[in-house]
Order: structure tokens, then C-alpha cells, then sequence
């Protein structure tokens, strides 16, 4: 039993923690312009993330991988369009007339 808890139950609480906040970073990128909106991808992203912790960093702290999680989700999300903009600047997915 402790083995679901520690490899299955135990990633998905923390995922469904960090959803809100990586949203909320996704929001806030989307609303200056950085990046556009992929709330899926930040979802996805978060679980996915949880669970390979638990495969290749076993011994690796919570405290330190929630972190990790929490900018990496966005980062990984967001990496073109951080490029893009970086290129040609804020809104840079809108068409100008």
C-alpha cells in the first residue's frame, strides 16, 4: 500500500497543487504578450513531470522538485514562444495591418 501512495497517489496530489499556480504563471505570460495560451499543455506538462520524478530522481526532495515543477512546466511549455518573442517582441502572433 505504501508503494501506491509513494509512486502513484502521492505525484497526483502534487500535481493537482501545482496546476494552479503554473496556470496562473501562464495567465500572467499571456496577458503581457510573452507567450500565447496553452492551459493543456501546462496540465500535461505538470503530471508528466511528477511522475518521471518519481522514476529518474527518486531521492531528489519534494521541497526542491516542486519548484522545479512549478517553473519548469511553463518553461518547457512556453519554449518557442519564448524565442519568438525574443525575436520579434511582445504579441508577436498577431497579425499587423
Amino acid at each position: 500500500m505504501t508503494e501506491v501512495i509513494k509512486y502513484f497517489l502521492f505525484p497526483i496530489f502534487i500535481s493537482m497543487l501545482l496546476i494552479i499556480p503554473a496556470i496562473l504563471f501562464d495567465i500572467w505570460l499571456c496577458k503581457i504578450g510573452i507567450s500565447r495560451d496553452s492551459k493543456a499543455a501546462i496540465i500535461l506538462t505538470t503530471f508528466s513531470l511528477a511522475y518521471l520524478k518519481q522514476i529518474f530522481l527518486p531521492d531528489l526532495s519534494w521541497r526542491v522538485t516542486v519548484i522545479i515543477i512549478l517553473f519548469a512546466s511553463t518553461i518547457v511549455t512556453h519554449r518557442i514562444d519564448f524565442g519568438e518573442a525574443l525575436k520579434h517582441g511582445k504579441w508577436w502572433w498577431l497579425q499587423k495591418n
